[in-house]
């Protein structure tokens, strides 16, 4: 059975449009690729899908819209950015170097954007 199939049959006509995104998402690559890419397990990813777990999936859908959404990130310090370069400024390190770079670190610290912070 497709993930398209299994959310179908989990969500009924409840179903919402990011998760069938996501289940195509997971027909066309992997399960495990998509999980990668939106930096959450495969177990989350499976749940969210079939719909099994009492957990929110704001979380889920959240990482999905980030790293599936073309749309630009409104940075506070680099302007509209894509989710790659997003990513590459929350998991730079702390650098001294100049200025912008640690206008640019304290505001990925706090930022919503941010998936490697704990949530």
């Amino acid at each position: 059975m497709s993930a398209q199939q299994k959310a179908r049959a989990a969500w009924g006509a409840e179903l919402p449009l990011w998760i069938l995104r996501l289940a195509r998402a997971c027909d066309s690559t992997s399960q495990a690729d998509v999980a990668r890419k939106i930096e959450l397990s495969t177990a989350y990813v499976s749940h969210a899908i079939n719909r099994t777990d009492h957990r929110s999936y704001d979380p889920v859908k959240q990482s999905f819209e980030l790293a599936f959404n073309p749309q630009p990130i409104n940075c506070p310090t680099m302007g509209d950015i894509d989710y790659s370069a997003c990513k590459a400024a929350y998991t730079r390190p702390f650098s001294a170097a100049n200025s912008r770079r640690v206008q640019q670190y304290k505001a990925c610290i706090t930022c919503s954007n941010n998936r490697s912070k704990k949530q």
